[in-house]
Formats: C-alpha cells, sequence, structure tokens
C-alpha cells in the first residue's frame, strides 16, 4: 500500500488501529535502506514498513497492478483487494467499520504495537520544496514535512517568521510571489500550492493573514487577468 494512498486512511481514523503499509519498490535503484528511511521520515510513517524488493509478498498476495491495496482483518482474513488509486476515501471507511466489528467481537487488540519509530530528527526546515525570493533580499520557502512556509533572511539561516502548521498547511509545495499591482488586489502576497489539502492560500506579508483562494468566486475574466499579471511578474 503506497504512503500517499494509505495517509487518508490514517487521517480519517486518526489511529493506526489495523493499518500497516507494505513497501514494495518497483525499481531495484530504490531498494536502499537510506532511500527507505528517507521515505519514511518525509511522509512521517509511524509503524512498521516491509520492504519487499523481491517481490515475495507481493506474489502471495497475487498483485498484478502497481499500487494494488489489500486489507487484512484482525484474525488473517483478507476482506479486500482493490489495484489503482483514489481508494483511500472507501478503505478508510472499511477499516473504521472492521475496527468497530471487531472491537465488538473481542477480536481487535488495540496498542502495545511491537514497533516504535524512532524520533524525527530536529532541523529547521524538513523536506523543503520550492522557493521565492522577495524584494528585500530575503527567501520565502515552503517547510513540507513541518507543514508550514517560511521567511529566512538573505543568509538562508536566521528565520525572520513562519506561518501555519499542521491544520492550516499539510505539505505545501509551490510558493508564488505575486507582482506588487496584483498582490494589492487580491489581498495577499504570496500564492502557496496546500498539496494535501487540494487548496491554494495566499498570504499576506503585512498582517500575516492566510486566506484559502477560492477560484470558483473569481469569475473568468479576472482568472485570465490573474494569470497573466503573474506571469507577466515572472518574466515569462
Amino acid at each position: 500500500m503506497g504512503v500517499e494512498h494509505e495517509q487518508p486512511v490514517r487521517r480519517h481514523l486518526g489511529v493506526q488501529d489495523a493499518v500497516a503499509q507494505l513497501g514494495l519498490p518497483r525499481d531495484p535503484a530504490l531498494t536502499s535502506e537510506e532511500f527507505t528511511s528517507s521515505v519514511l521520515e518525509r511522509y512521517a510513517v509511524g509503524h512498521a514498513v516491509l520492504d519487499d524488493p523481491e517481490l515475495v509478498t507481493w506474489q502471495a498476495y497475487t498483485a498484478r497492478a502497481w499500487p494494488t491495496l489489500v486489507v487484512v482483518d484482525p484474525e488473517g482474513y483478507i476482506v479486500a483487494s482493490m489495484s489503482g488509486e483514489g481508494h483511500g476515501p472507501g478503505i478508510a471507511r472499511l477499516v473504521e467499520e472492521l475496527v468497530a466489528e471487531h472491537a465488538a467481537k473481542g477480536t481487535l487488540r488495540r496498542g502495545n504495537a511491537p514497533y516504535a519509530p524512532p524520533p524525527p530528527p530536529v532541523s529547521a526546515l524538513r523536506f523543503p520544496g520550492k522557493v521565492a525570493i522577495l524584494p528585500d533580499g530575503s527567501f520565502v520557502v515552503s517547510d513540507t514535512a513541518h507543514h508550514q512556509v517560511v521567511q529566512l533572511e538573505p543568509d538562508l539561516a536566521t528565520e525572520r517568521r513562519r506561518w501555519g502548521g499542521a491544520g492550516e498547511f499539510d505539505e505545501p509545495q509551490g510558493v508564488l510571489l505575486l507582482p506588487t499591482e496584483t498582490a494589492a488586489e487580491m489581498g495577499y502576497d504570496l500564492l502557496v500550492a496546500d498539496s494535501v489539502n487540494h487548496q491554494v492560500k495566499g498570504i499576506s506579508l503585512s498582517d500575516n493573514e492566510i486566506i484559502e483562494v477560492k477560484f470558483q468566486e473569481i469569475d473568468q475574466a479576472e482568472k485570465v487577468l490573474l494569470v497573466e499579471k503573474v506571469v507577466a511578474g515572472m518574466g515569462v
């Protein structure tokens, strides 16, 4: 079960009862311990992961495509198997039902997991995504794994301020500085791609306000004008 497909299950349940991930690299070059550790840290995976480069477990579960998602109940029975993407919400509902069913039957064991993940390393930035340069020479960086956006001084080491955090941003990626006139019209200076939330958010540099940009509320003519101004401001 791919990390990006398993995340909605963990977010929906808020717990990790009966939820485990099986790592099956598609490329032999991706089977190193360093690569696997990096992926687990990047996505904050807090449960055990089986790396199966020889596809032994893959074949045992008769997987035929990537990703293949298999749900096994607490009694060891396969209750669902599916291929492809977009199954996260459905699997979350299924697991929720299984948790309730097996809690009632007494076959669900909670807690006391045999695996304890290592503590995340302490660092100023964790998996920074994109960067934008401001007119005063400072930088705005998407601090993706910290779920924040950071403004750094020109030395790229000293922090000036941070925006967001868990609940406000979820793995922010792209950061774009709007042209001055466009920013004045829109009421925010930066656009941020809030990737997991599937949203675009604006940040006002003057008051630090974070605004969800709802493009459906902007008519087509204004959208075209906004894009033209942004492109002009980027010098494209």
